[in-house]
């Protein structure tokens, strides 16, 4: 099985890592996150800051709980290499732009519902991440924002969401 290396952020209560993870080339970032094992497993280092470099990453496992978000550091990472050959249902799906707060973070960005579905059917779903597109991530407690196009949420970490726009 062919496996591509994503390079992401995990934001917990203990800190920030940056860190490799090896996806099937099958699955897409999100789908890959959401399955069962109750630990990520990728190669990382915990860092204390956004820029920071990094190196001598060392195997880390993160359990998905502690996870508050996690972002990729490259555009169009979370699609995976491998989707193209994957044929998944067509699901119309409208943008919702929404403003989402967590204890040390606010977050902007776009969730995506169903035609038919509201904010809640998609609350709802049996998922333990939310995909969000777009996102801009502030830092509550110095100020400082991130932007990024895909970030995973733990709706266990979510405050509140507001639809915005």
């Amino acid at each position: 099985m062919t496996e591509m290396n994503i390079a992401i952020r995990v934001y917990t209560e203990a800190g920030m890592f940056f860190g490799i993870i090896s996806v099937p080339s099958r699955l897409r970032l999100f789908d890959f996150i959401n399955l069962s094992p109750q630990f990520l497993n990728f190669m990382g280092k915990e860092v204390t800051d956004i820029d920071e470099p990094v190196s001598n990453l060392t195997e880390i496992y993160v359990n998905k709980k502690a996870i508050k978000l996690l972002t990729t550091v490259f555009e169009d990472d979370g699609r995976g290499v491998g989707v193209k050959d994957t044929v998944y249902q067509f699901v119309q799906k409208k943008p919702v732009s929404v403003k989402i707060s967590l204890s040390d973070y606010e977050i902007t960005g776009n969730l995506y519902s169903s035609e038919e579905g509201s904010m809640s059917d998609l609350l709802e779903k049996n998922l333990p991440f939310l995909p969000c597109t777009e996102v801009k991530i502030r830092n509550i407690n110095n100020n400082r924002s991130l932007d990024v196009s895909f970030a995973a949420i733990n709706k266990n970490n979510i405050s509140a969401i507001e639809k915005v726009g």
